[in-house]
């Protein structure tokens, strides 16, 4: 764990429960960092879920409940606005 200016930053080169970067790219998304023309991949929630529940350790067990409910708070945010894009075609 690193921590930076904005907080902890946690790299992990082959997480548990994956086959390391060519498994876990397959279902990444690009997303901009904040403020900046700076472009990252991110892996997929299922592949960040996977990995938790693989690794088994006790940080990773105590924020699963609650990663879960914000990942599903996310995708039904995300799914309500690509609902509302579609509807003001």
């Amino acid at each position: 764990m690193t921590s930076a200016e904005h907080g902890d930053l946690d790299i992990a080169l082959r997480p548990d429960g994956t086959a390391g970067y060519e498994d876990l790219v397959r279902n990444a998304a690009t997303r901009e960092v904040a403020g900046t023309s700076v472009a990252v991949l991110i892996a997929a929630r299922a592949d960040i879920i996977r990995s938790k529940q693989a690794a088994d350790r006790e940080k990773g067990r105590d924020v699963l409940p609650a990663m879960l409910l914000d990942f599903e708070l996310a995708e039904r945010t995300e799914l309500a606005i690509r609902n509302r894009e579609l509807g003001s075609r």
